[in-house]
């Protein structure tokens, strides 16, 4: 039966007919169906519509039978409505969208092949939106499901790939343009600056969705992007309507770091492997050489993500999405930090533990700041360790359900928190304490490396046992000291320093 077959017979008696018209119908075409009788159920008032706006998430299960997807929905068309109202023509038009968005994620799962990536049985996230909150733990939930299914922690540690490493990045593309969505649909007056910067104000057609989600420079490691951004560059538009500048000499640059990684990262894993952590020599050491070794365990460690990053950001340079604007110098020089996702210096000699998601995986920084620190922070009232504490779990979870993950998180919270405390003394030394304050820098810069290092042990071993292991064997330094330095912060209360008057009026 051909989609167009199926449509009419839906669209003439869509409640009776809706099981066995799709049963009989390839994937796609089902798909297709489902979203004819959806949408024009909404515009001919054939439908309980209160029941249809709640049609947020569905999850297609490969290879389970066609009917399944198709009988829920039956349900939610029967069932008696819960009002007689009509929708407004505002959420008439969003939850048509919605359902558009829905066929565009079925289509996106099923026709676009990465099915076949997956083992029997595997979900495929269809995200995109009933109401204001579905999609976010929905894609959440199933990335989480992926990460137990392939238990992805130990093939990385073999130095092996699956296909998490595509989810973690799609699943923050999913989000993203849902929730860019919804903010097109209301007013400009209640959204940050960053809100109406990538607010989306029309629905993107499947072809630009599928092209945005499966970009094929971002899909395994990054960065992640905004799909407003990468509208306008598809289109011509924003910054690259006029004149591209040439990304020869960017691209280059990005892929000789990547070279000097790798070679750093190959002559340095040797020395330092991580399964010293459970030998005996390693409790056989004396404390500063344990504590030196997590620091050099780390230091090498990182190096395989400065590779994959520049590669990644070589690949969007030269195809000229990387550009990002021009300097304001005379003559003006080209940017291409779109896509640069890590500051190696930047992390290496951080001043303060608060720079670090400023230069290391700067893309999902910057991403889980606007998708989920901004949003936990209720109108006319500051952020607090609860919001960070919420952001860092989020990104947790994100990576993997690994014991090693969480805990680091955690630990990356306590982290930032004691080096804002330390932060805060220093600003309120006064002017003519100089050499206390370059004192009080140089400890904050030596208490993130200490904490930094000594964290990054669980994202590294990832299981419970050789986390806590390695995090006795130093004594819990690292944990205890951040949590000394926030105790200490209710007690020594340092006052406001004095703002000069340019600092006032910015």
């Amino acid at each position: 039966m051909s989609p167009s077959m199926a449509s009419r017979k839906l669209k003439r008696n869509p409640h009776a007919q809706l099981t066995n018209a799709c049963g009989r119908l390839s994937a796609p075409h089902a798909a297709y169906s489902l979203y004819v009788l959806t949408s024009q159920s909404i515009l001919n008032n054939s439908s309980p519509r209160g029941q249809i706006r709640n049609l947020n998430v569905l999850s297609w299960s490969s290879p389970a039978p066609q009917a399944t997807i198709f009988e829920q929905v039956l349900v939610l068309l029967q069932s008696p409505p819960n009002r007689e109202n009509k929708l407004s023509e505002f959420e008439t038009q969003r939850t048509e969208s919605t359902l558009k968005l829905n066929h565009g994620l079925i289509g996106h799962g099923v026709n676009g092949g990465i099915d076949r990536g997956f083992r029997r049985g595997a979900e495929i996230p269809l995200v995109l939106r009933g109401d204001d909150s579905s999609e976010f733990p929905m894609a959440i939930r199933t990335e989480s499901n992926r990460h137990v299914y392939y238990m992805s922690g130990d093939a990385w540690k073999e130095g092996g790939i699956d296909a998490t490493g595509a989810l973690m990045v799609l699943t923050l593309k999913v989000i993203s343009c849902a929730i860019n969505y919804n903010d097109g649909l209301v007013t400009e007056e209640n959204l940050r600056e960053a809100q109406k910067k990538n607010r989306l104000t029309r629905l993107p057609s499947l072809i630009e969705y599928i092209g945005y989600c499966l970009c094929c420079g971002s899909h395994f490691a990054g960065p992640v992007y905004e799909i407003k951004d990468y509208l306008e560059w598809t289109e011509r538009k924003g910054i690259w309507s006029g004149p591209w500048p040439s990304p020869y000499a960017a691209t280059l640059r990005a892929i000789l770091q990547a070279g000097v990684c790798m070679a750093l990262y190959l002559y340095l894993v040797p020395q330092y492997p991580l399964t010293r952590f459970t030998e005996p020599i390693y409790q056989e050491w004396g404390f500063w050489k344990r504590l030196s070794y997590q620091y050099m365990a780390g230091f090498t460690a990182r190096w395989k993500y400065y590779f994959i990053w520049s590669i990644s950001e070589a690949s969007i340079i030269i195809c000229g999405l990387g550009f990002s604007g021009w300097t304001e110098s005379s003559p003006p020089k080209p940017k291409w930090d779109r896509a640069k996702n890590v500051d190696i210096l930047g992390v290496e000699f951080a001043k303060s533990a608060v720079q670090i998601p400023l230069v290391w995986n700067i893309q999902v920084s910057t991403w889980l700041r606007h998708y989920v620190y901004d949003r936990l922070i209720q109108n006319g009232k500051k952020p607090g360790f609860f919001q960070l504490l919420a952001t860092q779990t989020v990104s947790a979870v994100w990576h993997g359900l690994y014991p090693g993950y969480i805990i680091f998180f955690v630990q990356s919270a306590l982290m930032i928190a004691g080096s804002r405390v330390i932060y805060r003394w220093q600003q309120a030394l006064p002017p003519k304490m100089e050499l206390v304050k370059k004192i009080m820098v140089f400890l904050n810069f030596a208490y993130t490396v200490l904490v930094l290092n000594y964290s990054c042990v669980g994202f590294m071993v990832l299981s419970l046992h050789e986390t806590i292991a390695s995090y006795g064997s130093v004594y819990y330094i690292g944990t205890i000291i951040p949590i000394v330095l926030i105790l200490l912060s209710y007690v020594i209360k340092p006052g406001k320093p004095a703002r000069s008057k340019t600092r006032k009026d910015e």
